[in-house]
């Protein structure tokens, strides 16, 4: 982020891929606080239409260890505490530092023994997670859906060292404990592919289904003033809400009644209206978006690419975005910069090795990692030459310029010289010349001769 001093606009679940399936609108902890039913699996499904017209179903399962179950409610709050410590640090490396203290302030939580449990069981829950996705990633690269399987953390450690002060006896300092998230959730989080909310207001809502509710909405409310949904796939598919024994539509209501009102008491939602849909066969929910909403949406600001630049340099050489983002994902940024470079340099000189397909010969330049020709020199050999000469110039300019000056007093005091001054001058100057130049003899001294030498006694006189 930009600023470091906002915690309070950090980001929500980021999302693993390039299209809707994601940690915010696919979630993958129960909404309850206990696992009464010892479940193992959550498992999500929908049908969309490609753009192709085909029928594709696609798939969302979660699976929680035999020994720590699925996530809970509470571990949606562990986890979205994590990443705003993560975003302090711009997510240096998918190692996230913390103490649970400052976790616990984050999320409002009671400063006691059980939050800290509560952070570790979190922890061992979300460390058991395992994500299988059936055609839930559409690849823009190749067109085609793909399967995927991921975690969401790999490890962790937590620090604990006891001090005694007379104020908090027996309680537990925690510093240099660490979350490490699984490669996928960081290389997703590096792309740029995180969604920012008002952590403030997150935390600030009182139940877990308020909590789903807004990360879902917030996804869905950029640059709308409306949002309609099915109200049973909202239920099921993006909320997670239990419908083995509420599966009606007046049952799905009353649990989502207490949600839409603290919503919409806060001033993220202005209203929320129930329609038949055109078949009348079910139900869908019509969200506005209220003032609240319009405001935090002013003040999330997207995660800057920080290959941005370097792609435009590639695409402005004649590259698909598509591939120039290949070309970064792959190689350093020096190498890239490197080729451009050369690529630059041959275009100057006019070669006709790049002339006739300079991005094809630049694609190649750096999967294959081309030489640079005899006569190129890096950025920095020639910004030193270009130093050098410019110093070089300068220094040429100075003396001509104190040459010019010199010129100017020896004419001004030559000028003011008295008859009688010049005429001992041109004395004193015609014996010098005589002297060095023996073969003048007898003959007078050509006056250019006499000129230059008067002058270059003035001259002397001036720079004394």
């Amino acid at each position: 982020m930009k600023e470091q001093n906002k915690p309070q606009e950090i980001l929500a679940m980021p999302c693993i891929g390039k299209d809707e399936m994601n940690l915010a609108e696919f979630p993958i902890a129960l909404l309850s606080e206990r696992n009464l039913k010892a479940r193992k699996t959550i498992k999500r499904q929908r049908n969309i239409v490609t753009p192709d017209g085909r029928e594709l179903k696609q798939e969302w399962i979660v699976t929680g260890s035999d020994e720590y179950g699925l996530p809970l409610a509470q571990d949606d709050d562990v986890l979205m505490s994590i990443l705003e410590a993560g975003a302090k640090s711009d997510f240096e490396s998918r190692t996230i530092y913390f103490n649970r203290h400052t976790l616990i302030a984050i999320m409002g939580w009671d400063n006691q023994g059980w939050s800290y449990k509560r952070i570790i069981d979190a922890l061992n829950r979300l460390s058991g997670v395992r994500i299988v996705t059936k055609n839930a990633f559409y690849d823009k690269d190749t067109e085609t859906y793909l399967s995927r399987n991921f975690g969401i953390i790999d490890g962790y450690q937590i620090f604990e060292r006891r001090y005694k002060k007379k104020d908090i006896k027996n309680q537990l300092q925690l510093s240099l404990s660490y979350v490490r998230l699984s490669e996928e959730l960081y290389q997703s989080i590096k792309s740029g592919y995180v969604k920012y909310i008002n952590t403030k207001f997150y935390y600030s809502l009182s139940s877990s289904v308020s909590k789903r509710l807004y990360r879902y909405l917030d996804k869905k409310r950029y640059q709308k003033k409306e949002f309609e949904i099915n109200l049973l796939t909202l239920a099921e598919v993006n909320l997670g809400l239990d419908l083995s024994t509420n599966c009606y539509p007046s049952q799905i209501k009353r649990q989502l009644n207490r949600a839409h009102k603290e919503l919409r008491e806060k001033g993220f939602l202005k209203k929320t209206d129930y329609k038949k849909t055109k078949d009348g066969k079910s139900w869908k929910v019509v969200y506005t978006f209220g003032e609240e909403a319009t405001r935090q949406l002013s003040l999330a600001e997207p995660r800057e690419d920080p290959n941005a630049q370097l792609i435009a340099a590639l695409v402005e050489r004649g590259m698909t975005e598509r591939v120039a983002r290949k070309l970064i994902d792959r190689y350093s940024p020096e190498v890239v910069e490197e080729k451009i470079d050369i690529l630059d340099f041959l275009i100057k000189m006019q070669s006709s090795t790049v002339l006739k397909n300079p991005a094809g010969w630049l694609r190649r330049a750096i999967e294959e990692n081309y030489l640079p020709p005899a006569k190129y020199k890096t950025k920095a050999e020639r910004e030193k030459a270009e130093q050098a000469e410019k110093q070089e110039k300068a220094k040429l300019k100075e003396e001509k310029d104190k040459e010019a000056a010199l010129q100017r007093r020896t004419k001004e005091a030559k000028d003011k010289l008295s008859s009688e001054e010049l005429e001992k001058l041109t004395k004193e100057a015609e014996e010098l010349c005589r002297m060095e130049n023996t073969f003048l003899g007898n003959r007078p001294t050509p006056k250019f001769l006499l000129d230059a030498k008067v002058n270059e006694l003035i001259k002397k006189r001036c720079l004394k």
